[in-house]
């Protein structure tokens, strides 16, 4: 295989993430070890409801591995009446479950863009704990005898926010965007691994023990 090959490949490996980071913020008054129980909602438009249980349950086990207690938004008695609302009226609607903290996934924009080639490729396959190399070295020879420009990809902008339930204020917004989403299942994975990687760093979910619980 020739040098370009190589080069082209190892340029969309090394720029494929999930998802990318485009703010954050986090409140002074964070109290990481009240939120021990704490409910996933997602919060999306009626053409994509059907990614809601996904969304809700890869975020509620990255959550739960650390010991926490989580539920879904979607097995409540609430999960009709949740379905294209806001996540203002959605806490509203939560305040009667006995949790400690909501956590939101909600899709706040889309936008149509062109991409030059190495932003084209499905990066969704990358996983550290995977081995995806043969996949992204097909799709590097596919992509190199292309144009220049891909037609239009879609953009989806995210956010999710951490709603400390003892006073109802918000206490984390972590903002994302990821490139098309051909796979729910695969991006679900990801964005949960990502939310919680990110809130670990913030101080804002600590691994729990059995101990801390007493």
């Amino acid at each position: 295989m020739g040098i370009y090959k190589w080069c082209f490949f190892l340029l969309i490996l090394g720029g494929c993430t999930a998802t990318h980071i485009t703010s954050e913020w986090q409140s002074p008054d964070i109290h990481p070890y009240r939120y021990r129980h704490i409910l996933v909602f997602a919060s999306l438009p009626a053409s994509m409801q059907q990614w809601r249980p996904s969304l809700e349950t890869h975020l509620a086990n990255d959550i739960a591995a650390m010991g926490y207690t989580t539920m879904l938004s979607s097995n409540t008695l609430y999960s009709e009446a949740l379905k294209g609302k806001d996540e203002k009226t959605a806490i509203a609607l939560l305040q009667q479950e006995k949790v400690d903290a909501i956590l939101t996934i909600t899709l706040y924009s889309t936008a149509k863009e062109r991409y030059h080639i190495p932003w084209i490729l499905d990066y969704y396959f990358l996983d550290v704990t995977s081995d995806y190399s043969l996949e992204y070295y097909n799709q590097a020879l596919l992509l190199s005898t292309l144009s220049d420009y891909d037609p239009d990809h879609t953009i989806f902008y995210w956010e999710s926010n951490l709603y400390d339930m003892t006073n109802g204020q918000r206490v984390y917004t972590l903002q994302t965007s990821a490139l098309d989403i051909n796979s729910v299942k695969r991006f679900s994975h990801h964005y949960g691994r990502q939310v919680v990687k990110r809130m670990k760093r913030a101080g804002i979910l600590k691994q729990q023990y059995p101990s801390d619980l007493e």
